[in-house]
């Protein structure tokens, strides 16, 4: 029985070759793999588990922007050289939290009823 899922494609001797459809669309792993490279990541290997919402503020952060306190999760701070971080601390900022965006935040009320429309028309609302 030939193996599926990207191993059979890592030992293809060929760049092309025949399509061929064995029933999957696609190798998914609910841990998910993060890949971080550059002059601010130390060379770690494998690390702990971080929730996919610490890329955002990990990214931020990286490109030397304070970090909103209002994110779902905090940056990937064990994956950042410790010479880095000591030259750029975290920063954090509240803006853009609930308790400092305006009650409307940046959509119209037009805007929500667009989206609202559409969401229930996808059937995410009654």
């Amino acid at each position: 029985m030939e193996p599926s899922g990207p191993r059979r494609d890592l030992r293809a001797r060929s760049l092309f070759g025949p399509f061929q459809e064995l029933g999957f669309t696609g190798t998914h792993d609910a841990a998910g793999i993060y890949l971080f490279a550059g002059p601010e990541i130390r060379a770690a290997g494998r690390q702990g588990e971080y929730p996919i919402e610490s890329i955002a503020p990990t990214a931020l952060h990286l490109l030397g922007l304070p970090v909103p306190r209002a994110m779902d999760a905090p940056p990937c701070t064990s994956l950042l050289d410790p010479d880095f971080l000591r030259r750029a601390p975290l920063r954090f900022t509240d803006e853009g939290s609930e308790a400092t965006a305006p009650s409307q935040g940046w959509r119209s009320p037009e805007d929500e009823a667009v989206v609202a429309a559409r969401l229930q028309a996808l059937g995410y609302l009654e």
